[in-house]
């Protein structure tokens, strides 16, 4: 039975989503089949991994793909990952593999990692962004496994519109895609909460393009390698209407928050488990980010504080040794103070 839609006021076509609800360690096959045949038409699914929920599409089927990009209004020049369930499926993907790949993949997959390889000619070039490498990922989560173990493999990336946070439960998949997709399966919140570390593999030293849910240290280990990572000025990076701030230190912090109350202004606080909770009269809503750990928390909490209309979202200081702290999390901070999360 075809999937009724209709169009808006603006022509653009409205999907009725179908909410598939699964259990994230027995997920059900009747439900993960329901999915498959939805991609198997050339639509567009939404689904769980360890890191965050993504939307994937068939990587054999160019117009759904190109979907994709429409839906979450990507640029067409920035690559989707490929996401696939078993090693088999490299070699269809992938050529020319080096051995220091090979050595990541039986470490680290299935895992938030992905690498960045030569793709094969039966990769169509909507997937690749035009180039000749295809970046590759084995997600550990048993719902995209069991997915991707029936649909085959998958072009995808983070189930969210550009520039917003991204999803780490079904609902924020609803919140930015709700009537744009076929299929929302719903197991519940992600692991990681980070995206994937991205290693290249396509040049002559192995480089990191992102950091992620993958540690950098026993990356290197593995490989008997220091990898170079040069933040992107340019990066995208999250866009709405709270404007992120990170404070120097606990004396400015203070008056910051006050300065930024006194103004008028609806103000949450983010502590974090290396600054001591402060108590500040009419802050609107305190958060609690554990640094040291993967983020799971960072991206929900971008979102709430939407949800609770903040003007401002103030990051309490973080120790200066940062030895010990998540380097990815950080990443993903500096990049939304950067941009002042402004819509």
């Amino acid at each position: 039975r075809k999937r009724p839609s209709y169009k808006s006021k603006k022509g653009v076509n409205i999907l009725d989503t179908l909410y598939l609800k699964v259990d994230a360690l027995k997920p059900e096959i009747e439900q993960i089949n329901k999915a498959v045949a939805l991609l198997k038409k050339g639509e567009l699914v939404a689904f769980p991994t360890e890191t965050v929920y993504g939307v994937g599409a068939t990587i054999f089927n160019p117009d759904s793909v190109q979907e994709i990009y429409k839906v979450k209004n990507r640029p067409f020049n920035n690559p989707l990952l490929v996401h696939i369930s078993n090693i088999e499926q490299v070699q269809i993907v992938s050529v020319n593999i080096p051995l220091l790949a090979y050595k990541l993949m039986e470490k680290f997959w299935p895992g938030p990692l992905s690498l960045i390889l030569p793709a094969s000619d039966k990769v169509p070039s909507i997937v690749t962004a035009g180039q000749k490498n295809v970046g590759l990922r084995m997600p550990s989560h048993k719902v995209s496994i069991e997915l991707i173990n029936r649909s085959g493999p998958l072009a995808a990336t983070s189930a969210n519109l550009s520039n917003r946070p991204s999803p780490t439960t079904a609902k924020h998949v609803q919140d930015d895609l709700d009537g744009k997709i076929a299929a929302i399966i719903d197991a519940g919140p992600t692991g990681v909460g980070l995206e994937s570390t991205i290693i290249d593999f396509t040049c002559k030293v192995p480089k990191v393009l992102r950091l992620g849910g993958m540690a950098l240290e026993e990356i290197e280990e593995t490989i008997s390698m220091k990898l170079e990572y040069t933040e992107k000025s340019n990066q995208s990076a999250y866009q709405g209407n709270t404007k992120i701030l990170l404070s120097n230190d606990g004396e400015s912090f203070i008056l910051q928050v006050l300065e930024l109350i006194n103004s008028e202004k609806k103000v949450g606080v983010v502590y974090n488990n290396h600054t001591p909770k402060q108590t500040i009269k009419n802050v609107a809503k305190e958060y609690y980010l554990n640094i040291n750990n993967p983020g799971a928390d960072f991206f929900a909490l971008l979102r709430d504080a939407e949800t609770e209309k903040l003007d401002v979202l103030v990051f309490a200081p973080f120790p200066k040794d940062l030895t010990n702290i998540n380097k990815a999390l950080l990443d993903r901070i500096h990049k939304a103070v950067n941009t002042n999360y402004h819509s």
